[in-house]
């Protein structure tokens, strides 16, 4: 049931020294509730990932959501639940009524459950499977830029409802080809997208940051 096992490295709320949540991202948790909290007490996991879709028509948490996210909060006291928010590279929200939609949904979900405090900004925009486009027409880099603007933008709004929130991105794969005109995976090597990401960063002038916390999926070669 518990199927990926991974190690999340935090800062711990209201502290400045650093922290380890040993973990698991397992969407069971949201359906299976009970079960999996049981499994996850067993094996001594102190935190859980789970991750809802966002549909770009949604600026809130439709009720199957809300349900499932009440069930996980009165059942997992004591087990740190870390929330993401994506869907796949149909959905992106590369538009800026898009990325107002996606991050006041985020934000909604901070507003109605303050037992999560750990929010992910959208999973792996390094890959085509869920961001596009990676490149433009020209084959220069377009997901990191795009991404930046989504950061940004929900950094401001989550840190808005909470000051405290722990904003996670850009939680890369670690795949990534850097060809614009692959056949197949067309992707940003996670060092080029953090390069990208940074260069966007620096042109916009920005001063505040875009996460608290820096996400990767350091996933094994076999």
């Amino acid at each position: 049931m518990v199927a990926v096992v991974a190690t999340l490295s935090f800062a711990p709320v209201g502290s400045a020294s650093p922290g380890l949540a040993v973990g698991a991202v397992e969407n069971e948790l949201l359906w299976n509730t009970a079960q999996t909290v049981s499994v996850a007490r067993h094996l001594g996991l102190r935190t859980m990932v789970v991750n809802l879709e966002w549909e770009p028509r949604l600026n809130d948490l439709e009720q199957g959501q809300i349900d499932a996210l009440n069930r996980v909060v009165t059942t997992a006291g004591g087990v740190r639940i870390v929330l993401g928010v994506h869907n796949n590279w149909m959905r992106t929200p590369v538009d800026e009524p898009g990325r107002q939609r996606y991050c006041e949904f985020a934000a909604n979900a901070l507003r109605r459950y303050p037992q999560i405090n750990d929010i992910i900004v959208w999973n792996e925009p390094n890959l085509g499977f869920f961001w596009r486009p990676q490149f433009d027409a020209d084959g220069a880099s377009e997901a990191p830029r795009a991404y930046f603007q989504l950061a940004a933008h929900c950094y401001d709004v989550l840190h808005g409802v909470r000051p405290g929130a722990n904003v996670v991105g850009p939680v890369n794969s670690h795949w990534g080809n850097d060809n614009p005109n692959g056949f197949s995976n067309v992707s940003h090597s996670p060092p080029r997208f953090i390069r990208e990401l940074g260069a966007a960063y620096r042109a916009s002038g920005r001063q505040r940051p875009l996460f608290d916390t820096l996400g990767h999926h350091p996933y094994p070669l076999r």
